[in-house]
Order: C-alpha cells, then structure tokens, then sequence
C-alpha cells in the first residue's frame, strides 16, 4: 500500500478504503477535459483535493479502468519523515518535496498500485550507479509525463508548501493493439470414420484498446497432407474493440488415411498489423475407437400413403455426435406382402440421404417397413421405420 515503512497510504488505497472521495472524506478530482487543476497537500485536514484521477485504459473484456493518481506530497505530521529521503549517505537529496508523485493502479487488484519513476537516469554521486526511484521519483517544475495510449500528458506548473498546480492535456489516445484471442470447439473433435468431415466452431475476440478502429481478422490454417481438405466459412472476421464472434471451420481427411489424430493449427492475423495473431488449433481424430457402427436414423415424409404416391425415405448417418459423409446408403422398402425393391445413395456433408419409392397402383395396403443400411469403411449401421400404405 506503499513503499516506506512509514507514511500515509497512496491516493489509491485511501480511495478503496473510503478515506478519499467518498461521503465526508476530502476529494479526489476526477479529470476528464485539458486543464490546470490545483492539488492541496495531501497531509492537510481539510477539504481540498488531495489526488487529480485519470483515466489510462479500459479492460474491453472485464471492464476494468486503470488510472493516474497525482498526489503532493509534504513532511506533514505523518509523513514527515520525508524531509529526510535520500539516497546513500544523504548525498543525494530527495526530490519528493519539490514535485509530485505519480502512481499507477487498476481497478481489477488491489495489490496494483505502483510508484512511477519520473526520474529514471538519476545517478548516485557516491556509488555512481543509478539512483532507486524511491528516492527522487517525482516530476518536478517545468518536467511533464506523457503517455501517449491513453492521451495523456502532465506537466507541472508550480510547486510550493501549500499547493501544487498541474497542467493536464488529454488527446485522442493512440491505438493500442493487442494480440487476439481465439478458441477452437470442440477440440479434439469427435472419433470418426477416414473420409468424414468435421466441422468445428472457431472463436474470435478483439482485443484491441477502445481507441481503436474495428479490425479485420484474417483467418489461416497449413494443410500439407495429400489429399486433405481445410476451410473455413468466413476466412476474414471484421470485429469492433472488445467484441467477439465465430465461424466455422471444416476438416476432411482422405477416405484411406490411416493414425489416430492430426492437429492443424488456426491462426488468426490483425490485418491493420500482422504482428498481432493468436493461434490455436484443431485436432482431428480417427478411428478404430469408433469399432464397427454408425448411428444411423431413417423416417419418411409421412406416415400414410395411396396407390401411385412417391415415398420418400431419408437416412441420417452420424458418429460421435458429426454427421458422416460420404457413407453409401442402400434403401430396402419392405411390402406388405414381403416382396422388397432397394436402391442406393450416397451421405452429403450433412450426413444425409434420400431415397424415393414411387408406389404401384396394384401394389397391396397394409403396413410397409423401410430400411436403411450404411457404410463407411471400416463402419456401418442400420435402422429401419414403418409406414402404411391403404
């Protein structure tokens, strides 16, 4: 909550704790347009700011704020002991008294808080090596801080035992970019048969300051395997700071492809800078985990049919919860009087088949049955329905 062992506690955790800007407790000046902004010693009983705030960035994810927090600093009662900070042997003089201290703290801890250096080449005349900044941290008269993300830049006017006065200018902060993030579902995918495809659920979040402009993001993998297949249904994402969205991604393997997993990495690019991606990846699995059966569903378009209508029958393969492309598909309608006709199809990428049976006007009523068989080397299923004809 602080550096020294003694001492009054930083502007941040008198503010967490109540003792600053809250209630009756003395005022902390939220700074939200360029300005000369006036501080009271921050040791004084009385009702004059005691902090300038202000604003450095904003988590887009969480929410979260990180702020400046300006203080002034006088051997006042409690901190008195700062008219004797100094470095070895109090050969160099403390500069605490003739400035202000700047800190750094963010909302989402409350172990954030850190003293900034505003003198960060100061050299120990006795030891010649570079002063702590515990010594002489503060920006002095006429010195500024600028930070140039957030839009920020301090300079101090004046400095005296009873006030400081500051002078603050706020700009339109750069952008600052941030890697993405990206995550890739399920993963490992399901175990499925050689030859099926399998999609996956691509995930992107742009993490880019809330200066920023909307990014476009662009949306790679590395196929080097023959016969492979990889793509991605929107391979650009356009995303606003702190939003997120997804797409998907679909793998096929070859038919005749033998092993157990194969990774392919997802690698999503910051067009407006390429030096800021994140990477995931999409694990494919094959296999003989998946033994000898396909889930297999099969109905027709209705339960009742007449002399002369078409029946139509669909067949739905799947395996691990994926739809199995590619599978044949051989259609057998059963009869009332036990005489059958068959015909064939082949899954689509949705692991779907159909087929039609156009019924005979002598063909006897009663009750049908239609059955689907598929196959997907080394796999297959089955699955049967009922329907009457009158």
């Amino acid at each position: 909550m602080g550096w020294s062992a003694s001492g009054h506690f930083n502007a941040f955790q008198k503010e967490r704790l109540g003792w600053l800007n809250y209630g009756v407790s003395p005022p902390i000046t939220t700074v939200t347009a360029s300005g000369s902004y006036a501080l009271a010693p921050y040791e004084a009983a009385d009702a004059n700011p005691k902090a300038l705030k202000l604003l450095r960035h904003t988590d887009p994810t969480t929410g979260a704020r990180e702020w400046y927090y300006v203080e002034l600093r006088r051997a006042i009662g409690f901190d008195s002991y700062l008219a004797t900070v100094g470095g070895p042997y109090q050969l160099l003089s403390s500069n605490i008294l003739n400035g202000v201290e700047i800190r750094w703290a963010s909302e989402s801890s409350s172990d954030s808080s850190r003293l900034l250096d505003m003198t960060p080449g100061s050299v120990d005349p006795y030891t010649g090596i570079v002063d702590l900044y515990t010594n002489d941290p503060a920006l002095t008269v006429g010195n500024s801080f600028s930070d140039p993300d957030a839009g920020v830049t301090l300079t101090v006017a004046s400095v005296d035992g009873s006030a400081a006065v500051v002078s603050v200018t706020l700009t339109t902060p750069t952008c600052a970019r941030a890697n993405p993030t990206v995550a890739v579902s399920p993963s490992p995918g399901p175990v499925v048969p050689a030859g099926t495809a399998v999609t996956y659920t691509v995930s992107v979040t742009n993490n880019d300051g809330a200066s920023c402009a909307a990014s476009s993001f662009s949306l790679q993998t590395m196929v080097l395997l023959t016969g492979w297949t990889a793509a991605f249904a929107a391979p650009t994402l356009t995303l606003s700071p702190g939003t997120s969205t997804s797409t998907t991604f679909t793998v096929t393997s070859p038919a005749s492809v033998t092993g157990t997993s194969y990774t392919f990495p997802v690698v999503v690019t910051n067009s407006a800078n390429g030096s800021y991606q994140a990477t995931s990846s999409a694990v494919y699995a094959i296999g003989s985990a998946l033994g000898s059966t396909l889930n297999v569903a099969v109905s027709t378009d209705k339960p009742t049919y007449t002399g002369g209508q078409t029946v139509s029958v669909t067949a739905r393969a799947s395996s691990g919860g994926s739809p199995v492309s590619n599978a044949s598909v051989t259609f057998t309608m059963t009869k009332s009087n036990g005489t059958a006709v068959s015909q064939s199809a082949t899954t689509d990428s949705k692991g779907s088949a159909v087929g039609k049976f156009r019924l005979k006007r002598q063909d006897p009523p009663g009750g049908y049955k239609a059955r689907a068989d598929a196959v997907k080397t080394p796999s297959s299923g089955s699955a049967t329905t009922s329907f009457t004809v009158q």
